[in-house]
């Protein structure tokens, strides 16, 4: 059993059942991602989930960190030359 609620992840069960929950919601979750966004950015926007659930939490944290303070540096950089 995989439940996931807010961030939090409990997995019970024998490792077949595990490993088997997990394909399966895998394979839901794409399905819905491909039927949402197109196949073509749904696919690219799945290898990076897969690429990040590699990383560590501090290695996560650290780029969302980076990323996010890139975003305000640009907007205020936009803001100082009257940009939108």
């Amino acid at each position: 059993m995989i439940k996931t609620e807010r961030g939090t992840t409990e997995i019970k069960g024998e490792n077949s059942e595990i490993l088997t929950d997990f394909e399966m919601t895998g394979r839901a979750m794409k399905e819905v991602l491909i039927r949402e966004m197109g196949e073509e950015k749904a696919i690219e926007e799945w290898k990076k989930v897969i690429e990040n659930s590699e990383k560590s939490v501090e290695e996560r944290t650290k780029e969302i960190t980076e990323r996010i303070a890139e975003e305000i540096k640009e907007g205020i950089r936009k803001m100082l030359k009257g940009e939108k």
